[in-house]
């Protein structure tokens, strides 16, 4: 049992089962041995055809999916039956589930839901019987994630100010080893100026180019509310409080960069003619993302 990481696994009740660490066990359900494809990242990478062979062109992250297998046991039989059969209820194809890894290096979350239905009572070599005979037996799970990392706390920094006009500035680090993306949440009636620098990434060809590059942010009327800046190119990136159509107004524009892994650098936020009568607001959140459950922060050389 290990004394450094525990996992906890959070379904449709929000009860928490212990399968894995310290004090695992105690509602009757463990993790099997061998369930280690669960720390592999999937990624592939992609390569151009040339004429001495082939160039490497880039990469891209993969759903990460992979089987786990427990072992859920009572000496009283109907017992037992009813925690297999509770157990395997927090696992769902719609809602996700979360594993939620504890170590040294504090909690991380990985978001998962079934791939296919599970499979019990036959992946121990003792198993195949009737399972009442021994009051214990193993149900399989193949999960799958949408987000293929470990998500660690996000670092969130907030500035207010009651001036017209000024500039806040914000420390941009990801100390994970995969890029991530930041967001902001900005107050209305305000002209807003945000950083969007490629951090000498060339995944858009402009490393150079972009390096310092600043995004305007249309006009936020009284009617919008305030606004979230998502640059996640998952999500739709400008949503108002009141749910108008800012980005209708962008004229084409968008946050284009990640921050790399490693990053720990510093950039500018700028507003003008605010008139909002409470001030200007901006909070600034990256979330953490981690390859593995475990790791020590991380520091991009420059």
């Amino acid at each position: 049992m290990s004394q450094y990481l525990s996992l906890d696994v959070i379904g449709r009740s929000g009860t928490p089962w212990r399968v894995l660490g310290p004090g695992r066990g105690q509602r009757n359900i463990i993790l099997s041995p061998k369930c280690m494809p669960m720390f592999d990242l999937p990624v592939e990478t992609r390569w151009v055809t040339n004429s001495f062979g082939q160039r490497y062109q880039d990469y891209r992250f993969k759903k990460h999916t992979f089987p786990l297998t427990f072992m859920s046991y009572h000496c009283d039989k109907y017992t037992w039956a009813n925690v297999i059969t509770e157990f395997g209820w927090e696992f769902d194809f719609d809602g996700e589930t979360i594993l939620r890894f504890t170590g040294p290096d504090g909690v991380r979350d990985k978001f998962v839901r079934k791939e296919s239905n599970s499979t019990v009572f036959q992946t121990m070599q003792w198993e195949g019987r009737d399972p009442f005979l021994t009051g214990a037996g193993s149900e399989q799970f193949t999960l799958s994630a949408e987000l293929p990392f470990y998500v660690g706390k996000p670092v969130v920094q907030e500035m207010h100010s009651e001036n017209a006009r000024g500039w806040f500035e914000f420390d941009f680090i990801n100390e994970g080893d995969v890029p991530d993306w930041g967001s902001w949440t900005l107050t209305d009636r305000a002209d807003w100026e945000v950083p969007d620098s490629s951090w000498g990434s060339p995944m858009l060809g402009r490393p150079e180019e972009d390096y310092g590059r600043t995004v305007p942010i249309p006009a936020i009327d009284i009617r919008d509310g305030g606004v979230e800046a998502d640059s996640d190119p998952r999500q739709q990136t400008l949503i108002s409080e009141r749910a108008t159509l800012v980005q209708g107004r962008w004229k084409g524009m968008d946050l284009r960069y990640p921050l790399p892994a490693g990053l720990h650098e510093k950039a500018t936020i700028r507003f003008t003619n605010n008139t909002n009568p409470d001030g200007a607001h901006c909070r600034l959140t990256i979330p953490q993302w981690y390859s593995r459950p475990f790791s020590k922060p991380f520091k991009l050389a420059r």
